[in-house]
């Protein structure tokens, strides 16, 4: 995925190539939806995507 371009990223999550772009630099909060479809684009969970921008600890999704 990290050989991806950003337009190429945008497609697989179906989330507009500036949009994303403004998620990648802090400019947007993006929404629990916007946040599943990136993660699953990245061939990761939710919570694993969660667990890796900081958002949850590791503790906190196994408990959910």
């Amino acid at each position: 995925m990290s050989n991806l371009s950003l337009r190429q990223r945008s497609a697989l999550a179906a989330v507009s190539n500036p949009y994303l772009s403004q998620v990648k630099r802090g400019l947007h909060d993006p929404s629990v939806k916007v946040l599943k479809a990136i993660a699953e684009a990245l061939n990761l969970s939710a919570e694993s995507l969660f667990e890796q921008a900081g958002l949850i600890s590791p503790a906190e999704s196994l408990n959910d």
